[in-house]
């Protein structure tokens, strides 16, 4: 990834991503009219391991405000996904501005609930990066996956939570979410599986649709084949489309 979206140090700071979380989504309940944080510009710097210095305090404010909304909206009050949903925007926001230093690829995984196969997918993806430049050199892998829904669901598939599990891969601390233009915009590459027309389509972009049936109500064994398609697919965009 670029240098500056490197790690931090944080082992000085005080305050946790958790009682950030809970300060922001407090201030859409308290008032939907006035929205004057504090925000901490140190502490945002090292807990959510980017450099905001890029980014005008409005423009933090408005996309962390407007990621507790999402989720609010969707029944996930959780202030440290409000959070975690915030960074990866962030991120996004970033790498799509920083064209010509970053070489980070983004690759954007999409179906209509965000439950199942997209985020199956995008945590495969890291995975199997992350395995393969453990293999070589220990560096950072240069790609960025994200996942989304056109309609997100309220919560993740339990039955593709287990068939992760299985194989190692931990889908615990994830959370539907809708697809947002930060992060289609850093996205080189939107894989859907599932959205139809409500995916984005952004001129410029590699779109790649994959037929893989749908796990929502289905028993293990089932979710169990779709993975497994899912890591065929994997292997092979890593292979041959990502050329690494």
């Amino acid at each position: 990834m670029a240098a500056t979206f490197g790690l931090l140090n944080s082992s000085s700071k005080l305050w946790t991503r958790r009682a950030l979380g809970s300060r922001l989504c407090r201030n859409i309940t308290q008032s939907t009219t006035s929205r004057q944080l504090e925000i901490d510009q140190c502490f945002l710097d090292a807990k959510l391991e980017i450099d905001l210095s890029s980014f005008g305090a409005s423009e933090i404010e408005n996309i962390y405000l407007d990621s507790c909304e999402s989720l609010k909206n969707l029944g996930n009050n959780s202030a440290t996904n409000a959070v975690a949903f915030a960074h990866e925007r962030l991120l996004a926001l970033g790498m799509s501005r920083d064209t010509e230093s970053s070489s980070s690829i983004g690759v954007l995984f999409l179906c209509g609930h965000n439950a199942g196969r997209s985020q199956m997918a995008a945590a495969m993806l890291t995975d199997r990066l992350e395995r393969l430049f453990d293999s070589k050199n220990g560096s950072t892998p240069p790609v960025v996956a994200f996942s989304g829904g056109s309609t997100p669901s309220n919560e993740l598939n339990p039955i593709c939570v287990q068939a992760m599990k299985e194989i190692g891969i931990d889908l615990s601390s994830a959370f539907p979410k809708p697809w947002t233009p930060e992060v289609a915009s850093a996205s080189n590459m939107i894989i859907t599986m599932g959205c139809g027309d409500k995916c984005p389509v952004i001129p410029g972009q590699i779109c790649v649709n994959w037929e893989l049936d749908d796990p929502h109500g289905q028993g293990i064994d089932m979710v169990r084949n779709v993975r497994d398609q899912i890591e065929e697919k994997i292997l092979s965009l890593i292979e041959n489309d990502l050329n690494i």
